[in-house]
C-alpha cells in the first residue's frame, strides 16, 4: 500500500504517477520494470518516490489495486436473477469494451502470466482467492438444479477462467473482438451443455 504522503497529494499528482506506473508495467513485467523508468516517467525524483512508497512492489501494488477495483466494476450489478453463466457471458462482454479503453491494462495482466517473481505469484494466488465468489454463485446453481452438483465449482470457475483468458488475448492481439466474443460465447456453451449426446 502506498505511504500517506502518497494518499495526500492533489488526486492530479497521484494520477501522474499512477500512468507513469502503467506505462513501466505495461513495457515490463514487474521483475524487469525499473524504478528509474516510473520516475523519468512520473517527473519526480527518487527522494519524492520513496516518500510515497516502500519500494517498486508498494507502487506496484497501489496501480493493480486501481486496475482491480476498476476491473471489477465490470461485473453485472448482484441480483437474485443472475445466474453464474448469465454473469460470466455478461462480464467477458464487458471486459471486452474495457480492454478497448485500456488495453496497456489488460497488458499488465498480460506480463503477469510470464513473471516468475515470488511476489508476482502471490498476487495470482490472491487473485485466485477473490474469485471464489464466483464458487459461491455456481453453488447457488446447483441448489436449484441449474447446475449439476457433482461438478466442482472451482473447476469450473478455473475451466471458464481459462477459456476467457484465451479468447481475450487473442482478441487484444488481433482487434478482432467481435469474432472472439463469439468464440468465447461457443465454447461457453458447449462448457454449459456438454458434449456427451444424451439418449
Amino acid at each position: 500500500m502506498p505511504k500517506e504522503t502518497f494518499n495526500n497529494l492533489p488526486i492530479e499528482k497521484q494520477n501522474v504517477i499512477f500512468n507513469a506506473c502503467i506505462k513501466e508495467f505495461s513495457t515490463y513485467p514487474f521483475s524487469q520494470a525499473s524504478i528509474n523508468q516510473i520516475i523519468k516517467n512520473a517527473g519526480i525524483s527518487r527522494g519524492s518516490f520513496y516518500q510515497y512508497f516502500e519500494d517498486k512492489w508498494d507502487a506496484y501494488g497501489m496501480m493493480m489495486g486501481r486496475i482491480a477495483q476498476e476491473k471489477m466494476s465490470l461485473l453485472p450489478p448482484p441480483s437474485l436473477k443472475n445466474h453464474f453463466f448469465d454473469v460470466m457471458e455478461q462480464f467477458f462482454h464487458n471486459t471486452m469494451e474495457w480492454i478497448k479503453l485500456k488495453p496497456d491494462y489488460f497488458q499488465i495482466g498480460v506480463l503477469i502470466d510470464y513473471d516468475y517473481d515470488e511476489l508476482i505469484v502471490k498476487l495470482k494466488e490472491a487473485t485466485k482467492v477473490r474469485l471464489m465468489f464466483l464458487e459461491d454463485m455456481i453453488r447457488a446453481d446447483q441448489s436449484h438444479k441449474l447446475i449439476d452438483p457433482t461438478v466442482n465449482p472451482s473447476d469450473l470457475v478455473d475451466m471458464i477462467t481459462e477459456v476467457s483468458k484465451s479468447a481475450l488475448l487473442k482478441a487484444y492481439r488481433s482487434s478482432d473482438f467481435e469474432e472472439m466474443e463469439k468464440i468465447f460465447l461457443t465454447r461457453l456453451h458447449i462448457i454449459k451443455k456438454g458434449v456427451q449426446v444424451h439418449v
